[in-house]
């Protein structure tokens, strides 16, 4: 299975948010067999507001999240 995840910052960063995830479940030969998502979480104003710069310019050239 292979998860990704979209985040406010590093996971280890104080004040970081989950905004999207998505899953991919492979067998033993990488096939993909199922996906998942995305699922986009909602976060508020102010947890946003803690995201630093890179992180902000990064969702800002990709799209929203």
């Amino acid at each position: 299975m292979v998860l990704d995840f979209e985040m406010t910052g590093f996971p280890k960063s104080p004040g970081v948010v989950l905004l999207k995830g998505a899953a991919i479940v492979m067998d033993s030969d990488l096939n993909g067999l199922a996906t998942f998502g995305p699922i986009v979480i909602h976060a508020t104003e102010d947890e946003l507001s803690h995201m630093g710069d890179f992180v902000r310019d990064m969702h800002t050239k990709t799209g929203p999240p």
